[in-house]
């Protein structure tokens, strides 16, 4: 995302990030399960979004329903 920033050549670039959850339930196309897994978090100027990246759904982050382990910025 952001090598397509800087080739659209936009003054601002999207902040984004990683985070690790516990998958106990579904979410954007992933079955809940025992194991760990890593998305990524997008801010924009609508608030807080969770993005799954193998599937391409996002929603506000208010409405993830896993728990958040750790993030990275």
């Amino acid at each position: 995302m952001g090598v397509s920033s800087y080739k659209n050549k936009n003054l601002r670039e999207i902040l984004i990030g990683v985070i690790y959850v516990k998958q106990k339930h579904p979410f954007g196309g992933i079955p809940s399960g025992k194991f760990d897994h890593a998305l990524n978090i997008i801010y924009t100027e609508l608030g807080w979004f969770i993005y799954e990246p193998q599937t391409g759904k996002f929603d506000k982050i208010e409405n993830y329903p896993n728990e958040i382990l750790w993030f990275i910025f």
